[in-house]
């Protein structure tokens, strides 16, 4: 059996020992959760392209930091998630410790919004932390987070309104592990809405007129009257509107950390099924990783080096103003952000973080039942991420980044196991596609992590499964259903071939140190 008929049996055999519920829970949590849809949807339709992916493993790699994979969240959705009691839901604790106790901002749009009472708040407030939110907020992040970025007022151009905030997250979260950034996106104060008066008029943050030197000076200001409260990072930045200013600012501010967003497409005054709306097509298009990262991150990369400072986008996501459903919330978007974080490690970015606004391209949602209980239902973009952790390994190096023909996304990493782990993915919706990865190894097996589209959950969302299985919600913990399929491929003469479906991606990983 050669060719096109070889490929398809392989596909067929892959799907076979795919995802199986094997609980009734699981039964009741998840809907049409296989992966033999794809062959329905077109794999054997057509001969499996043969991908060659030859890495670079000579000279030094470039160290990807353990926190590139990080979590942003909006003030009142951090609130909804934790709840009132006081105490994190036990599936929230889970989600955060399936991405490795990842980096977490708290900030967006809503910290210029918030105020530390609800007692004469000032226009342009409309949130302010409820009973139970520091207790639960503290828990959470000794349980499962990494290092905390707290997000602070500066749109109200008084300090009232941050130092409060800045002492009570101070004082209930673990010592060392805080910094803070000061108002988000000021690039954006002159000309974006900022709140909606009584009269229904909308006003912007700042007059038309707002430039660098008038942030310059306010930030300047309410940063002394601050005190010594922490470590700073800044300056979130939108987009490249103030791109001249970025290294200036670091000149002056001296932040902790360079902070910038980057969003590859949008929905901003758009409508839906209009010809400008994304789709899942445009989120996987090289220019939505590899060119998004070239346009937004690359060059705040440099200044950030040349002022010895980390660079961190701190907050991302596909698609700006709250997402594309279907697009953000489905399987492209999986796909889309492995790509699109080992871009931003290649371009030289040490985190990422992933912004959730209690929109469609949040990695999760926290759903309460009428019995009080919480379930966290995880998206197709949080089994992207954890798949991301695959191919980290344990301090990982990004030793090549060898981009295959016709635009797909290859990487290959080195562990301080000695392990090599390659990543690549098949972007196209109705092909497959044969891997042909050449390692330094001469032969032995390879271990393989794929993530294949695995229909549909309760909700309605497109899921993914990763070694067969898929996190659902069961009675308030997330949990894997499915059969997990591991799988080992042979290493011959110094290459392993590894077949990936439609809309899918794998992980080799060599069997030994340095692929020996």
């Amino acid at each position: 059996m050669t060719g096109a008929p070889r490929v398809a049996w392989l596909a067929v055999a892959a799907v076979a020992a795919g995802v199986l519920v094997t609980t009734s829970i699981a039964q009741s949590q998840l809907r049409d959760l296989t992966a033999a849809h794809w062959i329905r949807s077109g794999a054997g339709h057509a001969p499996a392209r043969v991908l060659d992916v030859r890495p670079r493993w000579t000279g030094p790699g470039r160290p990807v930091s353990a926190g590139l994979v990080g979590l942003s969240v909006e003030w009142p959705v951090l609130a909804h998630d934790l709840g009132s009691t006081g105490t994190p839901p036990p599936g929230l604790v889970d989600a955060l410790r399936l991405l490795g106790r990842p980096p977490l901002r708290i900030g967006g749009n809503s910290q210029d919004r918030m105020w530390p009472t609800a007692r004469a708040a000032p226009t342009g407030a409309v949130w302010t932390p409820p009973a139970g939110f520091w207790p639960a907020f503290g828990l959470l992040a000794r349980e499962a987070g990494g290092p905390v970025q707290v997000g602070l007022d500066l749109a109200h151009g008084d300090p009232q309104a941050a130092i409060p905030i800045a002492r009570a997250a101070a004082g209930a979260l673990p010592p060392g592990s805080v910094s803070f950034s000061l108002g988000n996106e000021p690039d954006r104060y002159g000309v974006q809405r900022w709140a909606r008066l009584a009269d229904r008029r909308v006003i912007t943050a700042r007059a038309p007129s707002w430039s660098f030197a008038d942030y310059l000076r306010q930030y300047a200001s309410i940063r002394h009257r601050l005190g010594a409260i922490g470590p700073l990072a800044g300056p979130d930045f939108a987009d490249a509107r103030w791109r001249k200013d970025f290294a200036p600012f670091l000149a002056r501010a001296h932040p902790q950390a360079a902070t910038v967003h980057a969003y590859p497409l949008n929905v901003c005054g758009k409508k839906p099924h209009s010809h400008a709306w994304p789709t899942e097509r445009a989120l996987l298009a090289r220019s939505s990783w590899a060119g998004e990262i070239r346009h937004v991150v690359a060059w705040a990369v440099a200044d950030a080096a040349r002022a010895h400072t980390p660079l961190v986008v701190s907050e991302a996501n596909s698609v700006a103003c709250g997402g594309a459903r279907g697009v953000s919330n489905g399987a492209a978007s999986a796909l889309w952000a492995p790509a699109f974080l080992l871009s931003a490690a290649q371009a030289g970015a040490g985190q990422v973080d992933l912004h959730a606004s209690g929109s469609v391209y949040d990695p999760f949602h926290v759903v309460r039942g009428s019995n009080g209980t919480a379930e966290v239902q995880p998206t197709a973009l949080f089994d992207g991420l954890t798949f991301v952790r695959q191919a980290l390994g344990p301090d990982p190096q990004l030793v090549a980044a060898a981009t295959a023909p016709a635009g797909r996304p290859a990487w290959a990493l080195r562990g301080s196991d000695g392990r090599l782990r390659v990543l690549v993915e098949n972007l196209d919706a109705h092909r497959a596609i044969v891997a042909r990865i050449h390692l330094p190894q001469a032969g032995g097996w390879a271990r393989v992590v794929r993530m294949t589209r695995a229909g549909r959950d309760v909700a309605g969302r497109q899921r993914m499964a990763i070694d067969g299985q898929t996190r659902v919600s069961v009675n308030g913990r997330l949990v894997a259903v499915g059969r997990r399929t591991p799988a080992w491929a042979a290493v011959v003469r110094g290459t392993v071939r590894v077949a990936l479906p439609p809309w899918s991606a794998a992980v080799v990983v060599t069997s030994g140190p340095s692929g020996a």
